[in-house]
């Protein structure tokens, strides 16, 4: 044959064996599967093989302190859920996909959730009251509200009554008068023959005991009648005063001129008037008389220089000394733990129970005559022979000097509320200080 003739069957045999080429690799193509995704692939792996899945955490680790105390709050809802990041291979997945973790997820609640509640604030409950309202600084300013005009003679002595409502006040007019709180006068009572120097009350407010330069001591009702006389002095009586509980009265004696007797004893008697017992040991005239708030210890002071501390059945318990010259007057501290002192040497003294004196107050330009605690203990007031009265702190700081009398001041005596101070004066007057 010629080679035109020979050429065209091998360039058909040609391309017959490229299509028959093609189409047996279109097949195999569709009889293989689609090559899976590298997400694909870890969910193969895992499905495959357990220990590929052992390596991701079964359990959420427990909150560390802040998200504890966060949860605590309420404020856990606003945490963001942490991110997790998706990786070819397990051992690439970082401790953050436990977030992805079902109990991880059900612990989180939606961003959009309100802000927390605040926790609730517990009630504000008022302090209990107390069960004796003291008087404040501001209840009493010094100002001199009142002064009380009638007597005729020098005042020497003042108290009030348990209830404030009614003042005593005792004079050399050889009377004694009571006030109401308002300064007018609601009895004048006579009986004494001399110079009537010191009054108290009863803690009950029913009876006024007064002691006279007569050597008597008068009891009277509240509204101002005879009780009893009680006699046993051999001289003038000075100074007088009840037991807390009321069962006891204490009384002391001394010379005020040449027909006196030296008679410079305390006596004890019972609310009845019968002498109990007669205490000595004082070199001279008993000037003051006072019982500790427990009425376990009797204090007297004297024109002998000394303090004496004496039982509730008249046995002496130590002598206190310190002043210069005549200790005028004592006065227990209302806790009990302090005895204050007047004195002729122009000093107020603090001593404690056990007989240590702990404080020397000076300002007082002459003698001090009278000293007297507020009854919340914390004021101290005393007056003097320069006319003024001085109010201190419990511990010795001058706060006030108190002036208007014209003449020495004799004593001075707080109401039970502590909002007024009475003042008895040698100007025959009686002062109320608010």
């Amino acid at each position: 044959s010629t080679p035109p003739q020979r050429f065209w069957p091998l360039l058909l045999l040609g391309v017959g064996g490229v299509l028959l080429l093609g189409f047996v690799l279109g097949a195999v193509r569709l009889a293989l599967p689609d090559q899976p995704s590298a997400t694909a692939q870890i969910a193969m792996i895992s499905a495959a093989s357990p220990s590929a899945t052992a390596l991701l955490p079964t359990t959420t680790p427990p909150l560390g302190p802040t998200q504890t105390r966060a949860a605590e709050l309420g404020f856990l809802a606003t945490m963001a859920a942490p991110t997790v990041t998706v990786v070819s291979t397990v051992t690439a997945v970082p401790p953050t996909a436990t977030a992805v973790q079902p109990t991880a997820t059900a612990a989180l609640p939606t961003p959009t959730v309100a802000p927390p509640t605040p926790l609730p604030v517990p009630p504000t409950v008022p302090p209990p009251a107390p069960t004796v309202a003291p008087a404040p600084r501001s209840a009493f300013q010094g100002v001199m509200a009142a002064t009380l005009v009638g007597h005729s003679d020098y005042v020497g002595s003042v108290a009030w009554s348990a209830d404030g409502s009614i003042l005593a006040s005792g004079s050399y007019d050889n009377t004694v008068r009571l006030w109401s709180a308002d300064g007018a006068v609601l009895n004048v009572l006579r009986g004494h023959t001399d110079a009537v120097v010191d009054v108290a009350w009863s803690p009950d407010g029913n009876t006024l005991a007064s002691a006279a330069a007569d050597n008597d001591i008068r009891l009277w009702s509240s509204a101002g009648q005879p009780r009893g006389i009680l006699r046993g002095h051999t001289s003038s009586v000075f100074c007088v005063a009840w037991s807390p509980n009321g069962t006891l009265i204490a009384s002391g004696s001394g010379k005020i001129g040449p027909r006196d007797n030296e008679d410079y004893t305390v006596r004890l008697w019972n609310a009845d008037g019968r002498l109990l017992a007669t205490l000595t040991g004082h070199q001279s005239s008993i000037m003051g008389v006072a019982w500790s708030p427990d009425g376990a210890t009797l204090a007297s002071s004297s024109a002998d220089g000394t303090i004496r501390l004496w039982t509730a059945a008249g046995q002496p318990i130590r002598t206190l000394t310190g002043h210069q010259g005549k200790v005028v007057a004592v006065a227990w501290a209302p806790n009990g733990r302090t005895l204050a002192s007047a004195g002729e040497d122009q000093t107020v003294r603090l001593w404690s129970t056990g007989g240590q004196q702990v404080a020397i107050l000076r300002g007082h330009s002459n003698g001090v005559n009278a000293v007297a605690w507020s009854p919340n203990g914390a004021y101290l007031a005393s007056g003097s022979i320069d006319q003024t009265i001085r109010l201190w702190s419990a511990d010795g700081k001058l706060l006030q000097v108190l002036s208007g009398h014209q003449a020495s001041v004799r004593d001075l005596s707080w109401s039970p509320d502590g909002s007024i101070l009475a003042s008895a004066s040698l100007d025959n007057t009686v002062r109320l200080w608010r």
